[in-house]
């Protein structure tokens, strides 16, 4: 069941027993920021499974957003690409080419991952004909890739802060995820409405429009940033006691509690080490675990 982060913090309180005084918010709002950081280190679940899907272009061409990729060609007719990793990324789980003009391309999977001095050096030793690496903010996948192809990373995922909102556009307004204030605005972010739109507040089922147009028969409203909804996190929303654990021990360790602080650690573990224990024991049912290894590393 959601919760506001308003009353996630209150909960986090009573759960301290301690006075604002004491604990201040902000305070809480730091420890349950640093707990959601480690959570996302150690959980692998699905909910925090992810997908992005990267078009390999022509070197000629022009990069029209983040998730295309120019193909450049080696001195040894090994074809190369950089993909942007994306900045929620906390742990890759696969690499293939989902599609590709070439049909014996299609599916592959970079099974190999090298370092990145091996990556680069061509006479280094490799099993296989298609490999990867990671560098800076960039996925370096080499192998017989070609203009056209479309690479799949799925990954594990950071979600947004607990206490994170939809930005103010007129196309969230319009998805229904921002809620107008019932006292107009005087600053913050401009939507235009039609002429003769009541406010406060605008009609959720009134449309949003980014821009004035020629004809000047739009009204200006402001938005201020807490206009928008929370998003939904599911941490705070579908799973807090991992949150909530996590976060008392942040608390009690600023406040010098050890004793407490070891304790909400310890509960803190456990509970991530219980979802982690389903998730295997989910991915195990129907079927018979197996291994695979590559007779060219034994």
């Amino acid at each position: 069941m959601a919760i506001a982060y308003s009353d996630f913090v209150a909960n986090v309180r009573a759960w301290a027993n301690r006075d604002e005084d004491v604990l201040p918010d902000a305070i809480i709002g730091d420890a349950i920021s640093y707990s959601a950081d480690t959570a996302y280190k150690r959980l692998q679940i699905p909910a925090f499974e992810s997908t992005i899907n990267y078009t390999i272009v022509d070197n000629s061409a022009v990069i029209s957003n983040a998730y295309q990729s120019k193909i450049s060609s080696s001195s040894h007719g090994v074809n190369k690409a950089e993909l942007n990793i994306p900045s929620d990324l906390s742990l890759f789980i696969h690499l293939r080419i989902k599609s590709s003009g070439d049909a014996s391309n299609e599916g592959v999977v970079f099974n190999e991952k090298t370092d990145v001095r091996t990556f680069h050096d061509m006479y280094a030793d490799r099993y296989t004909g298609f490999y990867w690496a990671r560098q800076g903010s960039k996925i370096l996948i080499a192998g017989s890739i070609a203009a056209g192809d479309v690479i799949e990373l799925f990954y594990y995922r950071r979600l947004p802060s607990a206490n994170a909102r939809y930005n103010i556009t007129a196309v969230n307004f319009n998805e229904g995820v921002i809620t107008p204030p019932t006292i107009q605005a005087t600053s913050g972010t401009i939507l235009y409405f039609a002429n003769g739109t009541s406010y406060p507040p605008i009609p959720l089922t009134d449309t949003a429009y980014a821009t004035q147009n020629t004809a000047g028969d739009r009204e200006a409203f402001y938005f201020a940033d807490s206009a928008g909804n929370e998003i939904p996190n599911w941490l705070r929303d579908e799973n807090r006691q991992i949150l909530l654990f996590g976060a008392l021990h942040q608390c009690f360790d600023y406040l010098s509690d050890d004793v407490q602080s070891q304790k909400y650690k310890a509960k803190f573990i456990e509970a991530i080490d219980e979802l982690n224990k389903e998730e295997k024991q989910r991915k195990a049912s129907g079927g018979n675990i197996q291994m695979h290894f590559n007779s060219q590393l034994i």
